[in-house]
């Protein structure tokens, strides 16, 4: 099953980079976009949590 946290980190990085997108617009490089976009992937890619608190799983 997945995890409700997961899902929830993710659209929070996905609305963020996107927000990042619509401040900078044309004066980001393209690699840095792409960048933005690999974290993105990553986090998707690798599931769970990162950071988590003592004592959880």
């Amino acid at each position: 099953m997945t995890d409700p946290i997961w899902i929830i980190s993710s659209c929070a990085l996905i609305v963020a980079v996107i927000a990042i997108r619509a401040v900078f617009g044309k004066r980001m490089s393209a690699g840095l976009r792409y960048a933005l976009w690999g974290l993105v992937l990553l986090r998707l890619l690798i599931p769970g949590t990162v950071f988590s608190k003592p004592g959880e799983r």
